[in-house]
């Protein structure tokens, strides 16, 4: 599944539509670009099988797989269109997606999450599936971005610090062990200067004070690009 953009307003999405992907009410494959029926699109994110974008007016619409309750909408029945995310109101500057979760960044620089959370990926401190928003804890306010991997989420704090939760069996969250985390923890050697970050499958990278790129966690096929397969934790 890929997601592309024609215009800042009207995304258009491609690929295998096997869980209702497309936002179309169709159910079988497409070979071209679908236009989903959105208007006044901001930014988009898509991650195995869901998506959710981010309105003009500043509110979040998914749709998709609900398994997890990943929609937002407070059930967990997959929707072949989009559905209002419960309780965001209009003031979202951001979205992101992960394998069964959803974050979302406000305008204020809170960061609140929503749906599978059986490795703390959603930040409340618990282990507790969400079918609606729920605050990330300790983020409340200056975060500057967010990025979703599989089951695990890292943020920008207003310093320039990174942080990361959720799960950590390959070193995802960068902080040297391979223990689960249900609230953010800072990643080691990036406290600051922050640029950038973003979440893969099981590995994260970051862009540092100064523009160099960090990468950690998982390394079998080198996506840490530090020359060697040798995972980093």
């Amino acid at each position: 599944m890929s997601f592309g953009s024609i215009a800042k307003h009207s995304p258009f999405g491609s690929g295998l539509n096997l869980i209702v992907l497309l936002a179309l009410g169709l159910s079988t494959g497409e070979s071209a670009a679908q236009l989903v029926p959105l208007t006044e699109v901001e930014q988009l994110a898509t991650h195995d099988a869901h998506a959710c974008v981010v309105t003009a007016a500043g509110g979040v619409r998914c749709w998709g797989n609900n398994t997890h309750g990943e929609l937002g909408d407070g059930t967990t029945q997959s929707r072949r269109t989009a559905v209002d995310v419960v309780g965001l109101g209009n003031g979202v500057a951001a979205v992101s997606t992960g394998r069964g979760h959803s974050c979302a960044l406000t305008l204020a620089g809170a960061v609140l999450c929503w749906g599978r959370n059986n490795f703390g990926q959603l930040g409340d401190g618990s282990t507790s599936q969400r079918l609606t928003p729920v605050q990330v804890s300790g983020l409340t306010s200056g975060v500057q971005a967010i990025a979703l991997g599989d089951a695990h989420s890292c943020a920008i704090a207003g310093s320039g610090a990174a942080s990361c939760w959720g799960h950590n069996f390959l070193g995802q969250l960068g902080n040297g062990s391979s223990e689960d985390r249900s609230v953010p923890g800072l990643v080691f050697g990036l406290t600051s200067g922050v640029q950038a970050i973003s979440a893969g499958h099981a590995h994260s990278c970051a862009i540092a004070a100064g523009g160099g790129a960090r990468c950690w966690g998982y390394n079998l096929g080198g996506q840490l690009g530090d020359g060697t397969n040798v995972t980093r934790f």
